[in-house]
């Protein structure tokens, strides 16, 4: 076999062994799966809320200690009259489930409403009149709130008691005449809304 002809197969085995036969060049590899792992997402979630419990104490120059100390207020059955102060704490259940979660919690007192199917002039009488002395949030989660603040930044669930006072203000001598026997609705809306977990 002349030299030449021995020279151009020795190239073509040694092509095909890099080549590996397959098209491929014959460099080793391998593979491996790594394990699944779970992800979860958390929640924000507001339960039902329920009725609090209602008191009521006078608040006014010159009435007795007893007549200020407050005593239980049952809505459907007792009536205010001015001078007044009834407060309520409303439990609200809060689920806040993640690693960085925060939310901010809002109460918002809707506006009074007559109590009656069809508004009376005493019913608008008295929404003034409790408008006048103030229906307000005045605690979230224990913790007082500045006068117009009703909302409080929250990083756990948990039951949050809200504080709520409606007052029927003293007046002026037959400054509220017009407000005997009206008949009122009260009602507060609760949000809870995801924050930055480095909101302050």
């Amino acid at each position: 076999m002349k030299k030449i002809t021995k020279a151009a197969i020795a190239g073509t085995v040694g092509a095909a062994l890099l080549v590996g036969g397959a098209g491929s060049l014959a460099f080793w590899t391998d593979t491996a799966t790594g394990p699944q792992i779970d992800i979860q997402s958390g929640q924000l979630d507001l339960g039902t809320v329920g009725t609090g419990t209602w008191t009521i104490q006078q608040s006014a120059a010159g009435v007795s200690p007893a007549q200020a100390a407050a005593v239980t207020f049952a809505p459907a059955s007792d009536k205010i009259v001015p001078g007044d102060v009834l407060t309520t704490t409303v439990s609200v259940p809060v689920t806040l489930d993640g690693k960085n979660i925060k939310a901010k919690f809002d109460v918002a007192v809707k506006a009074l409403v007559a109590g009656n199917a069809t508004a009376t002039a005493a019913d608008t009488a008295l929404i003034t009149a409790l408008n006048t002395g103030g229906v307000k949030v005045t605690k979230i989660n224990g913790t007082a709130v500045a006068a117009g603040t009703t909302s409080a930044n929250l990083t756990a669930g948990a039951t949050v008691p809200v504080e709520i006072s409606v007052t029927f203000p003293w007046g002026t001598a037959g400054e509220f005449n017009g407000a005997m026997l009206g008949k009122v609705k009260f009602q507060a809306d609760y949000t809870l809304t995801q924050i930055p977990v480095a909101t302050p």
